[in-house]
């Protein structure tokens, strides 16, 4: 399913897709293949544990932000002070998400 070239294995990790139009799609984050290969068992257990750790951030900014920012813009909500949405949503999904990640508890 997943494969690489050997001239540059990070840039060109892509799965495989059989019977589809799209043959090879590429894979942006992260190709885990091509990151065990260069990196070793070890230094990805850490890899692994600190992404995992920072989870609650991770949320926060991958999911959170969007959804604030497009809900306030569906709903035609200004953001306070002539900010715009984007900004308040990552300054709302930022903040609850460091509170998050220092109580243990999203509420």
């Amino acid at each position: 399913m997943f494969r690489t070239n050997s001239v540059d294995a990070w840039n060109s990790c892509s799965i495989d897709l059989a019977g589809s139009h799209l043959k090879k799609i590429p894979v942006f984050l992260p190709c885990m293949a091509v990151v065990a290969s260069r990196l070793g068992e070890e230094a990805m257990q850490k890899l692994l544990g600190l992404v995992v750790a920072l989870l609650p951030l991770i949320f926060a900014f991958a999911f959170l932000v969007p959804v604030i920012a497009q809900g306030m813009d569906a709903l035609s909500l200004q953001a306070p002070f002539g900010l715009p949405t984007l900004t308040f949503a990552l300054m709302v999904g930022g903040a609850w998400g460091l509170v998050a990640q220092l109580t243990g508890r999203w509420i």
